[in-house]
């Protein structure tokens, strides 16, 4: 497995470079025009030169960004990690549920978000992901049902969830090889 840096830690040493890759897919969206309306919006977007796109994060200063906004994330070649820090966490998790490749994923529910067990249903389309942290006081173990559908998960990290120790035995179970830390 390649060295990955914690994704806060990325995502603040990141340098921002201009998107070159101009051929668009059946939508007519290019990854240019995508990254420059996802950039206009206040989402940021980086890479590390060399490595192509690595992450993108989602503040809640951003709640106000319509999640069509978001839904460009799906044409950036390459994204591997994603940060959502929202309120609005139902609607955020749903436009990220599209973007191909994600390999990380963190999330960390706002005091006033709209974060349930059924959020989580939105990341059942991400297989590739193979570390994920969860922040929020809303999940318990009905919601880990959502993510037995990531058989490469190989690190899940609950910060401040409602998770019990039977919750995980069950997940274990279907996620063998994933290692788990909660606090």
């Amino acid at each position: 497995m390649k060295n990955l840096l914690p994704l806060g830690l990325l995502l603040s040493s990141l340098c921002s470079v201009a998107a070159t890759d101009e051929q668009g897919d059946k939508a007519g969206i290019t990854e240019a025009v995508a990254i420059n309306q996802l950039r206009r919006a206040g989402i940021a977007v980086n890479k590390i030169r060399g490595r192509g796109w690595i992450g993108a994060g989602i503040r809640t200063e951003n709640d106000d960004v319509p999640a069509a906004v978001l839904k460009n994330l799906q044409y950036i070649k390459g994204l591997e990690e994603v940060a959502v820090f929202s309120n609005k966490m139902e609607e955020r998790l749903e436009a990220i549920a599209d973007v191909p490749g994600l390999k990380i994923i963190l999330i960390q529910a706002g005091n006033m978000s709209d974060m349930s067990d059924r959020s989580l249903r939105h990341l059942s389309k991400h297989t590739e992901v193979t570390q994920l942290s969860i922040k929020s006081d809303k999940v318990t173990d009905a919601g880990l049902i959502h993510l037995e559908p990531l058989k490469k998960l190989e690190k899940l990290k609950l910060i401040d969830t409602k998770v019990t120790k039977p919750g995980l035995e069950k997940l274990y179970k279907v996620l063998p090889k994933c290692v788990v830390e909660l606090n």
